[in-house]
């Protein structure tokens, strides 16, 4: 799965990170019990902040599409939510992008 941040869209890069995140769940492209990227290396592969990664995952368990894990990370919920009806994200101007991939271990 592929993740694009666009710094220069007006949206925050947390808002942008959680919806792509949300669709990626609610999508199938991300299953329960898959492993998110460990915050740390997330934030470093697309070029923000840790606590950007950390309130969009954050959000996602507060939301029930995932869950965290004391010294696991997190991981996707087993039974995710509906998603609410919204259009997915475009992609323009200057964008981040890293590949997620499934059963991605934390180190």
């Amino acid at each position: 799965m592929d993740i694009f941040l666009d710094p220069e869209s007006g949206k925050p890069l947390t808002g942008q990170l959680y919806e792509q995140l949300r669709l990626a769940i609610s999508g199938g492209r991300l299953l329960p019990g898959d492993q998110l990227v460990p915050s740390r290396q997330l934030a470093g592969e697309l070029g923000v902040s840790r606590h950007t990664v950390t309130t969009a995952y954050g959000r996602l368990v507060a939301e029930g599409y995932a869950e965290g894990r004391a010294g696991g990370g997190s991981v996707v919920a087993s039974a995710s939510p509906a998603p609410p009806s919204s259009s997915p994200a475009t992609r323009s101007g200057s964008v981040h992008r890293v590949a997620l991939e499934r059963g991605c271990t934390q180190t």
